[in-house]
């Protein structure tokens, strides 16, 4: 059960009522929601090693229609390993702007990385953005959300490299590359397929499925295809 700090980040009643229609209406957002988790596409894995040939991270690259940036995916930096030595690995790769989609009140507890809003800016500097969305949850603030979207296919389309993650790099990610690919001229429901053929999961509730869609019908899905 929630408690009342996350119960705050939880979207308002308007937007979870226009989810759940969504939901209603298709059963192909549920089957997709709840479609079994596989692995991620090998040939989308990118490793990162330090001198002594170790690897320090791990990540996916997601095609982005039209871009001659990379967008990558994962999970939150320092859950495996040493937070500043992953962190470094994505500045020695090139990474430009890092987004993360967790509460900052989580990052402490569970995910035990108290000083990565810190660690992250001290590197990335404005490029460094952190949203809160709660676990299996969707966005709360759609003008904060759209906000990094439109940051980070800038980004994409000035050639940088950006990594995006949450908890596994799943769900809340998947939710976020997947509203990208709309944004680039991607059918909302193909969008969510590409990702997880890539990733190997991706959003895992209906309301995160159904929010990638309300995406789309708020704001047309333009761009090339």
């Amino acid at each position: 059960m929630l408690d009342d700090a996350h119960l705050a980040l939880l979207p308002p009643r308007a937007v979870t009522d226009e989810l759940r229609a969504l939901v209603e209406h298709d059963a192909t957002i549920s089957q997709l929601a709840h479609a079994p988790p596989g692995a991620p596409d090998p040939a989308a894995i990118v490793t990162l090693e330090n001198e002594a040939g170790e690897i320090t991270f791990q990540m996916v690259e997601v095609p982005v229609p039209g871009v001659s940036g990379r967008l990558l995916v994962g999970q939150l930096p320092g859950r495996a390993t040493a937070l500043e030595g992953e962190l470094d690995a994505l500045v020695a790769f090139g990474i430009r702007h890092v987004l993360c989609l967790i509460p900052r009140i989580d990052l402490a507890e569970p995910y035990r990385v108290p000083t990565y809003v810190e660690e992250g800016s001290a590197r990335f500097g404005e490029r460094f953005r952190l949203v809160d969305v709660v676990d299996y949850e969707v966005p709360p603030d759609d003008a904060a959300f759209e906000a990094a979207l439109d940051a980070v296919e800038q980004a994409l389309v000035a050639g940088e490299k950006v990594y995006v993650h949450c908890g596994a790099g799943c769900g809340r990610a998947g939710v976020f590359a997947a509203c990208l690919l709309v944004q680039r001229g991607v059918e909302p429901l193909e969008a969510i397929r590409r990702f997880r053929a890539i990733r190997g999961c991706g959003p895992e509730t209906p309301g995160q499925v159904a929010y990638v869609v309300r995406h789309a019908r708020r704001h047309g899905e333009h761009g090339p295809a």
